[in-house]
């Protein structure tokens, strides 16, 4: 279904490319991405657990390509390289034989949590500036591909001192997988023409999430005792922002 959209796309290119002549842009990036929402937070306070999810980033690798259908305006597909992050704060305190707690220092996670592509498709406004700066506007819509990893993403265990045996503390289960997700992505670019017309450009993005996000995550609390509890809540959406920069190569 995509590869369909593509090919149209790229005759389409070709047809405004054989009307004006205008001109190609090759645009190599690098970048990093900051998820902002983690989606979840509660307590089990009968073993005084926190977890907290985390804001998160990632680094973003991609290539866009333009056709310039006027003077001013840019028809734009790209590929890029991604990871979908997950971090987490743990705060703990163990419960002692004599019914107190004795406080653990605060444990975080951090760890990509699935490999993401990303194809987005849209449209760019170019704003010249003084001599040789610019300004870059652009509406895209990104198509969102990734692959996980295993379901159980971690398990994270304690050690009760008074007795010798190590006790499951809790885990996290990936209940499902989607591969596809739509994302909207809003970008504020600025160049600076160097040698041959060529220019070094630096931009900012935000890409909301705007399909329906199916995925649950399972947060298990003392698995296999009777303090066990469970609690099921939506895997963190992919709102993210991205800052980077890239090099505009011009035939």
């Amino acid at each position: 279904m995509l590869g369909k959209y593509y090919i149209l796309l790229i005759l389409f290119f070709s047809f405004i490319n054989s009307i004006n002549g205008q001109k190609h842009f090759f645009q190599p990036e690098l970048g990093v991405n900051v998820y902002v929402n983690r989606g979840y937070s509660f307590d089990y306070s009968e073993a005084e657990m926190t977890l907290k999810g985390r804001a998160s980033s990632t680094v973003q690798l991609g290539f866009n390509y333009s056709y310039g259908v006027h003077a001013n305006v840019r028809l734009n597909i790209g590929s890029y390289l991604s990871f979908v992050p997950y971090s987490h704060l743990l705060r703990y305190n163990i419960l002692l034989n004599n019914g107190e707690y004795l406080s653990m220092p605060s444990k975080f996670g951090r760890a990509p949590d699935g490999t993401c592509l990303k194809f987005p498709v849209g449209i760019s406004l170019d704003v010249p500036l003084k001599a040789k700066h610019g300004l870059q506007l652009g509406f895209y819509y990104v198509n969102q591909l990734y692959m996980f990893k295993d379901s159980k993403v971690f398990i994270e265990d304690y050690y009760r001192y008074e007795s010798g045996i190590e006790v499951e503390k809790f885990e996290y289960t990936r209940l499902k997988n989607q591969r596809y997700q739509g994302l909207a992505k809003l970008q504020l670019g600025y160049s600076y023409a160097i040698k041959n017309k060529n220019r070094i450009h630096f931009y900012l993005a935000f890409e909301p999430e705007i399909t329906v996000n199916k995925m649950e995550q399972s947060v298990t609390f003392m698995p296999g005792s009777s303090m066990e509890k469970t609690f099921k809540i939506p895997y963190q959406n992919n709102h993210n922002v991205q800052v980077g920069m890239g090099y505009t190569f011009i035939k």
